[in-house]
């Protein structure tokens, strides 16, 4: 009689998953499996069993397999789930900074499962059931062949007639290896079925990634076009796209915070708020602009941005160019004055200079005229 032909099947479907990625519980439960299958193994050399203890044996590793597997399988699917609601890819990687609650909206009503994939974990969890009802059929009447090898036994010993025992239990055999073998074949199919759910569930994660990177390349597009429309509405100005406002010392720009972009696109009344101030921004531009030229002023930067609640900020600096412009004429005319002055002053001195050498001369005549000086001590 076989009784060890279940141990191929159930090491199939024990390995159900080993090529996922695996987690501590879930490499607990696969090393569950793998002592059950060494058990499962062991148990055909175990002489000090009887063959009915060795099938009842059989029945609960069996039993112990299929419900871990199970066990494997479900958490797998949680996993699967978890994974796609915290995707939810957004407009961060274009815009620098938005999220795209639509993403996350759409993963959260995703039920772990596919329809293709909870219809094959259904079918195996019939085929596993089936797969119990077999075993106890196998179960009992290989109970019930080991009753009458022990009647047969007592009888034969007595000189009792034992044919009819012996007809029934060759009946009982064929019914228990009947069962065992129908056991084995609802073990594959259930071990088929959780191959299936597993094969449909990544085609479906596949198509759901396709999908959502269509849409998401079409939001990209989308949100793109509608930035190059806005910066139609500022020409006077540089159009951007940012969570903060630029701070360079030069030039002229309006920065939109992007997740205030996303609500324009998804909201008709922030969007039509939002393009009326970028409208202002621009007239308030050319205004401005205006009057620091009618000034005699320069505009060395300015800067706009609108965050994402709406609330617009400004920075700005001027330059008088027409004080500049005196002060450099008040520079020459210092110099040109500086200039003249010394030359005055030169002159004066030199004849001053001419002065004092005349006045010397007349002295020098005088003394030489009285005939000397009388000096007494």
């Amino acid at each position: 009689m076989k009784i060890n032909g279940a141990n191929g099947a159930n090491t199939q479907l024990g390995q159900m998953g080993m090529n996922q990625e695996t987690d501590s519980y879930s490499r607990n439960i696969q090393n569950q499996i793998a002592d059950a299958q060494k058990q499962l193994q062991e148990l055909s050399s175990n002489e000090e069993m009887t063959l009915e203890e060795k099938m009842k044996k059989r029945q609960e590793i069996q039993r112990q397999i299929s419900d871990l597997n199970m066990q494997l399988r479900q958490h797998q699917a949680e996993q699967r789930k978890e994974k796609r609601q915290a995707k939810g890819p957004s407009m961060d990687d274009m815009l620098g900074g938005a999220g795209n609650t639509g993403s996350a909206k759409a993963g959260s009503k995703n039920t772990g499962l596919s329809k293709a994939g909870m219809t094959a974990m259904i079918s195996a969890d019939t085929s596993i059931k089936q797969a119990k009802a077999q075993g106890g059929v196998a179960a009992g009447m290989k109970g019930r062949a080991g009753v009458l090898e022990a009647e047969i036994k007592q009888d034969a010993g007595r000189g009792a007639d034992v044919e009819k025992k012996k007809e029934e239990l060759a009946d009982v055999t064929q019914k228990a290896e009947n069962a065992t073998a129908s056991q084995m074949n609802m073990l594959t199919e259930a071990n088929k079925a959780m191959e299936k759910a597993a094969t449909a569930e990544r085609s479906d994660n596949q198509a759901a990634a396709r999908k959502n990177s269509k849409v998401e390349n079409g939001k990209a597009k989308s949100t793109a076009g509608y930035a190059k429309e806005l910066e139609k509405l500022v020409p006077s100005v540089e159009f951007r796209i940012g969570n903060a406002g630029v701070s360079a010392q030069s030039g002229k720009t309006l920065t939109v915070h992007p997740k205030l972009l996303e609500k324009m696109q998804n909201d008709p009344k922030t969007k039509k708020d939002m393009e009326d101030m970028i409208k202002g921004v621009e007239s308030m531009t050319k205004l401005a602009e205006s009057f620091t030229k009618a000034s005699g002023w320069t505009t060395v930067y300015r800067h706009s941005y609108i965050d994402e609640n709406g609330k617009y900020h400004c920075i700005a600096q001027t330059r008088n160019d027409g004080m500049l412009k005196l002060s450099d004429e008040l520079r020459e005319e210092r110099k040109k004055n500086s200039k003249e002055l010394l030359e005055k002053s030169k002159e004066k001195a030199a004849e001053k200079r001419e002065e004092l050498q005349e006045a010397a001369r007349k002295n020098a005549g005088a003394v030489q005229a009285q005939g000397g000086f009388d000096v007494r001590v």
